[in-house]
């Protein structure tokens, strides 16, 4: 499935080796959607998370990564308040119920009504990204 000629989205899909101990080696088939940041103000009503969301379920991605400032989803904002507890794991409805603003409402209720995790990580910590993709690192899945 490829974008619209002349569109903001941009995809792009490859499939990568993982290093997972003999005897089991299996192929990961990644798919990813990058936005440009007007992409988010679809009819000036949505944000850039929704926009995500809404392309990882068009997309069948299996999960979506949101890179943030912090290394996870915290209790409150971590520069704030020095004490923030730092999730492992959350629920779509624990992050609703909680209003913990790591993305709007509509970003995580698509994401939960398509069965997407979230995986929050920090865009600042070198190698954060590469640590996510082999499921190491600090980070905090939505699911």
């Amino acid at each position: 499935m490829s974008p619209p000629e002349g569109s903001r989205i941009r995809s792009s899909s490859w499939a990568t080796q993982t290093g997972l101990s003999p005897p089991s080696r299996s192929t990961v088939a990644v798919r990813v959607a990058w936005l440009e940041p007007s992409a988010g103000r679809l009819a000036g009503r949505t944000t850039t998370d929704t926009a995500a969301a809404l392309r990882a379920a068009e997309l069948g991605c299996e999960a979506l990564l949101k890179a943030t400032q912090v290394d996870g989803v915290y209790s409150a904002d971590p520069a704030k308040t020095p004490n923030a507890r730092r999730y492992e794991q959350l629920s779509y409805d624990d992050v609703l119920k909680q209003d913990l603003r790591i993305m709007d409402g509509a970003a995580i209720a698509l994401a939960r009504d398509n069965r997407i995790p979230i995986i929050v990580f920090s865009i600042k910590e070198q190698g954060g990204l590469a640590a996510v993709l082999q499921g190491k690192g600090s980070s905090t899945t939505i699911s």
